[in-house]
């Protein structure tokens, strides 16, 4: 994804492959110290995608620029962070909030314009993310865990679902441009 994203034209691919980066360091770095500023950082990452998520839809919604998206995403991210990092528990719902809310504008986008782009690879994305949730959860609710096996868990498992949903995303975005310069980079 990352390696197709600078050959592409489109600089906001570019940007999703390095947030597909960033969250993988920062969840690895989550995990290997298990700290308040590890979890801040998995979460960051976390919102950046989502961020990035709703910033799409807008942008498509309201035929924005390359620059007009990353002034409100700095608006989103910011205040995200922020919130996290006062209320330690708000992460994961925050989260899920801003995937929700970018999944209904593509839903209204879906009815609002009468050429419809492809939404294969939005389903593909939804299904695995919400199947690596279900799995996760019930790892995590020792419900269906071994704590035994190393070498896989659920939330392992939820890694991988979940990267393969960013792949799905990063495939559905690869339909649509911007309005930026032709060889304008991050």
């Amino acid at each position: 994804m990352v390696q197709h994203s600078w050959k592409t034209k489109y600089g906001h691919l570019r940007l999703l492959g390095i947030f597909g980066i960033l969250i993988g360091l920062m969840s690895g770095f989550y995990h290997a110290t298990s700290s308040f500023f590890g979890e801040v950082l998995d979460y960051s990452a976390m919102f950046f995608i989502s961020t990035y998520f709703i910033c799409m839809a807008i942008a498509r919604i309201r035929n924005w620029s390359y620059l007009k998206v990353k002034w409100w995403a700095v608006g989103i991210l910011v205040p995200s962070i922020a919130l996290l990092i006062e209320f330690k528990i708000l992460g994961a719902f925050l989260f899920g909030s801003q995937v929700a809310a970018a999944l209904i504008m593509e839903v209204q986008l879906y009815k609002k314009f009468p050429s419809k782009p492809h939404y294969r690879w939005i389903f593909a994305a939804v299904v695995l993310f919400m199947s690596a949730y279900v799995v996760w959860t019930l790892d995590k609710e020792r419900i269906i865990c071994s704590p035994t096996t190393h070498w896989i868990s659920g939330h392992a498992i939820w890694h991988i679902l979940s990267a393969a949903s960013l792949l799905c995303m990063y495939r559905f975005y690869h339909q649509f441009t911007l309005n930026e310069p032709p060889n304008k980079t991050l």
